[in-house]
């Protein structure tokens, strides 16, 4: 059966009362203009099972408020707050020898974090943000896309915690730069 994501939870919820009326399920599925559908063996429209197994990479549930307070709840990279702030890993969680240590982590707003993610833009290991040369589509977008980009390019973050320990690690920069294919 293929439905649209938001009819899945009613689905399921009547899934046993639809496959009990059947009939009525087919009489809606039916072509229009009196046109019947070839019958066809009931084997055949069993689906074969796949088993699926997916490996997670464990996260500690703490991360992001750790990382917010650290940043007490601003983007680092514009100072921007609103409840708007998500913890970022520096290094990627899919990474080897990623951790959820604070010094791994940045609070930035969405569209920073996006950002950052793409690698649109970095941060060196002296806390120094970069735009890429190589932008998605090999151009700067519209104007006040350039606006946005270019005055990232060259600044300073503008939020750290305060306790140096929670810093982002010049190591953990450097690494996340690697990770996300950082060429400048």
């Amino acid at each position: 059966v293929a439905c649209q994501p938001h009819f899945l939870p009613a689905f399921c919820l009547n899934v046993a009362e639809l496959q009990e009326n059947l009939d009525l399920v087919s009489e809606w599925a039916a072509p229009q203009g009196g046109q019947d559908l070839p019958e066809v063996p009931e084997e055949e429209l069993r689906r074969s099972t796949v088993e699926r197994r997916l490996n997670l990479a464990f996260r500690a549930w703490d991360f992001s408020h750790r990382i917010r307070s650290a940043y007490r709840h601003q983007c680092a990279m514009c100072g921007l707050g609103l409840a708007l702030i998500e913890g970022a890993h520096i290094v990627p969680v899919a990474w080897p020898g990623s951790t959820d240590e604070t010094d791994n982590g940045m609070a930035l707003c969405r569209n920073h974090h996006a950002a950052y993610d793409r690698g649109i833009v970095s941060v060196s290991p002296n806390y120094e943000i970069q735009v890429s040369d190589a932008l998605p589509n090999g151009d700067r977008g519209s104007a006040i896309d350039r606006t946005w980009i270019d005055d990232l390019d060259g600044r300073l973050l503008m939020i750290l915690p305060n306790l140096v320990r929670e810093r982002p690690s010049p190591r953990n920069l450097a690494i996340g730069r690697e990770a996300r294919r950082w060429g400048r």
